[in-house]
């Protein structure tokens, strides 16, 4: 009786395991960790109120058993996950101008519209995602927002993953005041509040400190991209599947974004991958505070 214990609890085990193997890739938590993508290309942004500003971000795609997974970074430039002065300090919020932002402006505001299509750029699946909201005190992230069935579809976001690992310890960085989201403050960094921002260089600007008081930020686990984070059952969209763009979306308010003179040239500062990425030239208008509108997504391809 006890061996067939034994062998019915690893079976068990294989079975867990299995179910694992079945869906491997990058882990959907809103953390883009080295080596999870396979493939990726620029996407820039052009804003409304000043035709020639251009900044970066990144698509990124790995599909894997039957899965496809995809990761969309925001640039530091343009909206990041800074909010809140801690009092005594310098603001918390790089980048953002004299008035800073907060933590509301996150909440029940932003969001991506993921388009997945076929060759001949006819959509497959349509799936808009909401950045982060709060239920039941706590922060979710991506959330379905235009009625596609979430059992095939898993999402997140890095101001989830921000709040799942950080909560506990920090509940400051989450702090509420009569629900209006005002109180919470980022982690502080190494930023010198000068401008401008190196974004070029993230590091310069955006890591934590380190026993800066009797609650030290060495146990910091922060995502400071905005990142969504979506993996798709395949069934959902059959065998004409090419490649996905992100289509529209929502940011507000946003930072004064900088000039980027080569942006399908220049490397990514922070690569999710150590595989080449891939200049495919997406172009993004977005609006100030409000709709962004993409166009000209091409199949992303590994380079050779």
């Amino acid at each position: 009786m006890i061996a067939n214990k034994y062998i019915l609890i690893v079976a068990m085990c294989l079975i867990s395991l299995g179910s694992h193997l079945l869906i491997a890739g990058p882990t959907i938590d809103g953390k883009i960790a080295t080596g999870e993508y396979t493939t990726g290309h620029y996407t820039c942004f052009t804003l409304d109120n000043a035709s020639n500003d251009i900044v970066k971000g990144q698509i990124w795609e790995t599909q894997a058993n039957g899965f496809l997974s995809v990761g969309f970074v925001m640039p530091l430039a343009l909206v990041d996950n800074t909010y809140g002065q801690k009092t005594g300090s310098i603001d918390n919020s790089v980048g953002w101008g004299p008035k800073g932002t907060e933590l509301k402006h996150l909440i029940n505001s932003d969001l991506a519209r993921f388009n997945f299509c076929d060759s001949n750029g006819s959509v497959l699946l349509d799936l808009e995602l909401d950045y982060v909201e709060v239920e039941n005190n706590a922060f979710v992230g991506g959330n379905i927002l235009n009625g596609i069935a979430p059992d095939k579809v898993t999402t997140s976001t890095s101001m989830e993953y921000n709040w799942l690992n950080n909560n506990n310890s920090h509940p400051e960085f989450f702090a509420f005041s009569n629900g209006a989201n005002t109180d919470g403050y980022s982690p502080e960094t190494n930023w010198d509040g000068n401008y401008p921002v190196d974004y070029s260089n993230p590091e310069s600007a955006y890591s934590p400190l380190v026993n800066i008081d009797s609650n030290p930020n060495n146990d910091v686990d922060w995502v400071f991209e905005v990142i969504y984070e979506v993996r798709i059952d395949m069934t959902l969209l059959g065998n004409e599947y090419s490649y996905v763009d992100v289509v529209s979306g929502h940011v507000s308010p946003m930072k004064e974004a900088i000039v980027c003179d080569n942006p399908f040239e220049e490397p990514i500062p922070i690569p999710p991958s150590d595989d080449p990425v891939v200049p495919v030239p997406s172009s993004i208008l977005l609006c100030l505070g409000g709709i962004a509108t993409f166009a000209g997504g091409k199949k992303i391809s590994k380079k050779a």
